[in-house]
């Protein structure tokens, strides 16, 4: 692949992933943990922003501050996910850059960025307002600039791998996985070699800098932060949180043969031709340190969470999907050369392009199986309950939300300055204990935001206590958020 031709493809990637991941970005109100992260951004004062987001899990300060200059600007849902479209258009670019680095060839290189261009799962957490985007950007810039400084190991590069790393660290601490990949590299390469010896040593001096300047930001921001959570609660084994974190295809597990579900395993066969392929090349050792790094990177994520007693996620791996991605590129790449191998000179280079083009045209076709239903669905309807609530409230009529974890998907459309006078402050509470202070006060009106599948047997509990449906969306297979009251004279 040309240089000329790769840039130009890189370029039409660029503007093509931007419309992706910014499309409809808006159409969707804040979830759970956006809003949380909207709600901690927009509080009066840095201090009280800081408070809160010591409590959120995994959460470094960069991200609360990109969230609290774009609120500054306007507080609609698209400019607040916006920087999260742009992080993940720059991880096309910079994915590119890193497999070019580690592989050595632009089609590798192309195919990967490709690949992750039309992700259906980058997509979906291009258009989340959390640290996801950014940490699989961050990650990608901190291997970037890791293994340029290991081609070339001068003291200006070794310091851009330190700033880039440890910059992206407090986004999210798991950008520091980066480091697992050096480390195997000078394993594999030989750290008694006289020509290893001053980019191991630059390395292991940077690292330590990286590391210790990361730990006060990691004690202040939730080091000391415990949970007593049931791992698999969410994703019900470890296999299935490594398998479905790494699929970037978001279609490995479908019940149905749906053609995503074809180019998912597809993609598996690929990233497997793609080890095979690096193994037979003399030039292995960078991209198979940047494979086992992140198979280290796994362990190292799973023993974090496990000792921090929280839920074990895919989405924790979200960033090490690149790396399945490059050996996939790298699959594809070596099945076109050897399947027009034989061709005459002539005929080769059409018949590679043709080849390519079907596949890109199935994994266009794969992603839209996924993407189509993704932007014409309503995700998440806690705005809208929110709106709701601020229609019918009155008086100190009291209003609880069940669960009470779900607080912030209303409390932060509640507190916007716009309304923040009417002072309707949501409170939480269990089943049991609503029930019972609604036997002791028996106020007139009463307001329940509820996180619920809303079927009537879902229904029952709250329909017993004598509260009716004021808002509901039954379109949303998302989380549905309902707004009930009792005592209102009607919706």
């Amino acid at each position: 692949m040309s240089k000329r031709g790769a840039n130009l493809g890189l370029v039409a990637l660029l503007l093509l992933s931007f419309g992706l991941r910014i499309f409809e970005s808006g159409r969707g109100g804040l979830r759970l943990d956006e809003a949380g992260q909207a709600w901690a951004a927009t509080q009066p004062t840095l201090g009280e922003m800081l408070v809160i987001e010591r409590t959120h899990a995994m959460a470094l300060p960069l991200d609360y501050l990109v969230t609290r200059a774009m609120a500054a600007l306007s507080d609609a849902e698209l400019v607040l996910r916006l920087p999260s479209a742009v992080w993940a258009t720059l991880n096309v670019a910079l994915l590119y850059a890193l497999a070019r680095v580690v592989t050595g060839r632009r089609l590798d290189a192309f195919l990967a960025a490709f690949l992750l261009a039309f992700s259906p799962l980058h997509i979906y957490f291009a258009q989340v307002l959390r640290f996801y985007a950014a940490l699989s950007a961050c990650y990608a810039l901190s291997s970037l600039t890791l293994y340029r400084a290991i081609r070339r190991p001068t003291p200006r590069r070794w310091l851009a791998w330190g700033m880039a790393t440890l910059a992206g660290a407090y986004f999210h601490p798991f950008v520091l996985t980066s480091v697992a990949g050096g480390a195997v590299y000078y394993l594999l390469a030989g750290p008694l070699r006289p020509a290893n010896r001053a980019g191991l040593r630059r390395f292991v001096v940077s690292a330590a800098l990286v590391g210790l300047l990361f730990l006060p930001g990691f004690l202040v921001f939730g080091g000391r932060e415990q949970y007593a959570f049931d791992p698999f609660e969410w994703s019900q084994s470890l296999d299935r949180v490594i398998l479905s974190g790494l699929d970037w295809t978001n279609a490995f597990f479908d019940a149905t043969w749906t053609a995503a579900r074809v180019w998912a395993w597809a993609n598996a066969a690929f990233a497997a031709l793609g080890l095979i392929i690096l193994w037979r090349r003399p030039d292995r050792v960078t991209p198979f340190s940047l494979v086992i790094g992140a198979l280290l990177s796994i362990g190292l994520i799973v023993a974090a969470v496990l000792l921090r007693g929280y839920w074990l996620l895919p989405r924790q791996l979200l960033h090490l999907t690149q790396v399945g991605i490059i050996l996939a590129a790298i699959g594809v790449a070596g099945s076109v050369e050897a399947l027009t191998g034989r061709l005459h000179a002539a005929r080769r280079p059409v018949a590679q392009v043709v080849l390519v083009g079907a596949l890109a045209i199935l994994a266009v076709a794969a992603a839209g199986t996924q993407l189509r239903p993704y932007y014409a669905t309503p995700w998440s309807t806690g705005r809208e309950a929110a709106l709701a609530l601020l229609e019918h409230h009155s008086g100190d009529a009291p209003a609880y939300v069940i669960p009470g974890y779900e607080l912030q998907s209303f409390q932060y459309y509640l507190d916007r300055p716009e309304v923040a006078d009417r002072g309707i402050r949501l409170r939480p509470v269990t089943l049991e204990e609503l029930a019972a202070e609604l036997a002791q006060e028996n106020p007139e009106v009463v307001f329940l935001a509820v996180l619920s599948p809303g079927t009537p047997d879902a229904l029952v509990p709250y329909t017993d206590l004598g509260f009716t449906t004021v808002y509901d969306d039954t379109t949303t297979p998302g989380r549905r958020y309902m707004l009930l009251a009792r005592g209102l004279d009607g919706p």
